[in-house]
């Protein structure tokens, strides 16, 4: 099995992302699947572009984007992206798109094709807050989901792939924000990518 988890770097006012800080942590982490890591930029346009080019290169099997939602306190397992761009604030080189498709001509919407109550029932047998979530939001993280799924159903890949939001890694939070541990955040993501491989070679 082959598995492509990507991270998005810093954005808007925060200097980490847990996104990014785990990817390096997630390598050899599990047993018969081989995970390749990529961090991805905070850019509308320019953020399905490596994507891409990993997808027909290191052709995954499974597909999982992470990203930052700092207003959570638990793993956020996105259930559906949809066609729209639509800023609350700039990405990284100030573009602010409002009421555009992200796609012109594209579905209205894509579901995750991850096992999202799977994954909820194996983080919740080891007590890490977990839900799952109807918004990726209308900023780069569901930007890049939408574009996963869509190039996943127009070319018939057999991948599949979704988001998962994280929130603010205690590492970086005030003492007042929401916020869960890089271990933990590991810890969740492993596990994860354990009962998919599992799953598959059995």
């Amino acid at each position: 099995m082959r598995c492509l988890i990507t991270g998005f770097e810093p954005f808007l006012e925060r200097s980490e992302n847990p996104s990014m800080d785990v990817l390096p942590l997630l390598k050899n982490e599990v047993v018969g699947c081989e995970i390749e890591t990529l961090l991805l930029p905070v850019i509308f346009d320019q953020v399905f572009d490596d994507v891409k080019t990993m997808i027909d290169t290191f052709k995954p099997d499974i597909v999982i984007h992470l990203g930052l939602a700092e207003d959570r306190d638990k793993i956020a397992l996105e259930r559906v992206a949809i066609n729209i761009k639509d800023a609350r604030g700039k990405d990284n080189i100030g573009n602010c798109p409002i009421d555009e498709k992200i796609v012109i001509g594209g579905q209205p919407a894509y579901f995750s094709s991850l096992p999202l109550r799977k994954f909820e029932a194996v983080l919740r047998q080891e007590n890490i807050p977990v839900y799952v979530s109807n918004t990726a939001g209308t900023y780069v993280c569901n930007n890049v989901m939408y574009h996963t799924l869509h190039y996943i159903a127009q070319n018939n890949l057999p991948i599949i792939a979704g988001f998962i939001h994280l929130p603010l890694m205690k590492e970086q939070a005030k003492e007042d924000e929401k916020a869960m541990p890089l271990q933990e955040i590991k810890k969740a993501i492993s596990l994860m990518i354990q009962s998919v491989c599992t799953k598959a070679l059995n």
